[in-house]
Parts: structure tokens; sequence; C-alpha cells
């Protein structure tokens, strides 16, 4: 539910720029979360990725379960991420947009909330080959 209100929410950054989304959920694994907070850091990943991808891009969003987590990776295949931002991208306040716009807090904030709920938010990006963010929620008995 909450990878599908975000693609919904998101729908205005994707269909402007004609970006396809491809889901792959292979869980069904209930996610205990903060449903607000989780969806935010969804569709701030899901904004980061449209605006990087050209026209016509490719987004696709994976979920599926291990023994210990629910993994929800976001891959676009735009540009990448220079290695050497890779390193400062989860920085408060760093920021390779136009900075009148943009205030570098996105990635930050998707990092506190991974965090707050136990989980953690990993990237995989290849100049050129695109990004791929990787985010691992612990699986819990009972809600957060």
């Amino acid at each position: 539910e909450v990878i599908e209100s975000s693609i919904e929410m998101s729908s205005p950054y994707l269909e402007k720029k004609n970006i396809d989304v491809v889901r792959h959920v292979k869980t069904d694994v209930k996610m205990y979360c903060d449903g607000v907070h989780m969806q935010e850091v969804l569709r701030n990943l899901i904004k980061n990725a449209a605006e990087a991808m050209e026209h016509n891009g490719q987004l696709r969003i994976s979920a599926y379960d291990t023994r210990k987590a629910i993994v929800i990776e976001v891959q676009d295949n735009g540009p990448g991420i220079d290695q050497e931002d890779l390193t400062r991208i989860f920085h408060p306040y760093f920021t390779t947009k136009n900075r009148s716009k943009n205030f570098g807090l996105g990635l930050a904030y998707c990092m506190n909330v991974m965090h707050k709920h136990g989980g953690k938010i990993d990237v995989q990006s290849k100049k050129g080959l695109g990004t791929t963010f990787i985010l691992q929620i612990p699986i819990t008995e009972q809600p957060v």
C-alpha cells in the first residue's frame, strides 16, 4: 500500500517526463512502520529519480523480504551519481541541484526515517548506468 500510494502521489513528476514505472513486489509480509514518513521517503526517492532521468526513462520499484527485513529498491536508468558525491549525498544541505529550489535535506531526511525504524538506506550507482536506493526495514511482530 505504501509503495502504490507513493507512486500515485508522484505521478505528476513521472507523467511530465513520460517515465515508465515497473513494479516488482514479491512479498506479502506486513510492514509495520510510520506510513506517512515511509511514504515521504519513497516519494523523495521517486522524485529524485524522475529529476535525474531523461524523458521516457524507466523507474523500477522492487520489494521483497529476507529472513530479517523487508527490502525496497528504487532503481532508475538516469545518468548515475559521481563517485565523489556518493559519500556526501546523505549529509544535510548537500545537493547537486539548483540551490534556489533545493535545500539538500531530502536524503538526510530519508536516512533519519530509516534509522528511526531500525532500518537502513544504501545507494549503488554507476555513472551512465543509473542509481539504486535500497531500503531495509526490519521485520517486526508489532507496530513501530
